[in-house]
């Protein structure tokens, strides 16, 4: 899930252009045969439309802040209330508990966070050098 108020960073293209979202090379590359859906979970319609698609689905899968499934009502209680069987993976990225916990992850702020930065690039370079794409 994402929302269109705050676009994924590899969404942003080099150009302008209609569908200027669904163009960008890194996104392109990176969700092959991939489709996308977009619901407004704090409408009734989108809300009533995940649980239907979880109701199909084998496998929820999340990587936010514990705390953004929970303020949607979708903890794992409600969504085996909605399916049973359903597996549920959640992933935030900086874990469920402990002083970061409700900070969004991703993988730049990753090679910071981790040191990763500062042990790449070059020796005589002072700068730490960013990593070219997202682990």
């Amino acid at each position: 899930m994402e929302a269109i108020q705050a676009v994924d960073g590899w969404r942003w293209p080099q150009i302008r252009c209609e569908q200027w979202w669904e163009k960008s090379g890194y996104w392109c590359g990176t969700n092959i045969n991939q489709y996308g859906i977009t619901l407004d979970l704090d409408q009734p319609r989108g809300f009533a439309l995940f649980k239907q698609l979880v109701a199909k689905s084998d496998v929820v899968i999340d990587n936010f802040p514990p705390r953004v499934m929970e303020n949607f009502k979708l903890g794992y209680s409600v969504l085996t209330e909605i399916k049973p069987d359903i597996i549920v993976i959640s992933m935030p990225g900086y874990g469920a508990t402990g002083p970061w916990r409700d900070f969004p992850g991703f993988a730049l702020a990753f090679d910071q966070a981790s040191g990763l930065a500062h042990i790449t690039g070059y020796s005589d370079d002072e700068e730490p050098l960013q990593k070219g794409l997202a682990i």
